[in-house]
C-alpha cells in the first residue's frame, strides 16, 4: 500500500492513509485483511483485492486521469515483489 500511496499506512493497531479505511462491517482495511485475509475495496481511487494474503493493490482509471490532468504526466510503475 505504501508503494501506491507513498505513505507509511501504521500498523494493524494505529492504521493510517489507504490501511486506515473503515470497512461496513466497522473494521479498518488492514485489519480485515490480517482477519480474513481476504477483501475486494474500490473506493473510486483505489483498488485493493486480497486472497490468501496475496495483494495487489493499484489506481483506478479515475485517478490516473486526475494525476495526469493535474501534473501533466503520470509516472506509473509496476514492482513484482513475491518472496
Amino acid at each position: 500500500m505504501s508503494d501506491i500511496s507513498e505513505y507509511n499506512n501504521g500498523t494493524i493497531k494505529n492504521p493510517c492513509e489507504l490501511a486506515s479505511y473503515e470497512m461496513p462491517d466497522g473494521r479498518t482495511l488492514i485489519q480485515t485483511i490480517y482477519e480474513d485475509g481476504y477483501v475486494r475495496y474500490n473506493d473510486g481511487w483505489h483498488i485493493v483485492e486480497v486472497d490468501n494474503f496475496c495483494m495487489y493493490v493499484d489506481i483506478t482509471g479515475i485517478a490516473v486521469a486526475e494525476i495526469t490532468r493535474c501534473n501533466g504526466s503520470c509516472d506509473y510503475e509496476i514492482e513484482d515483489n513475491v518472496n
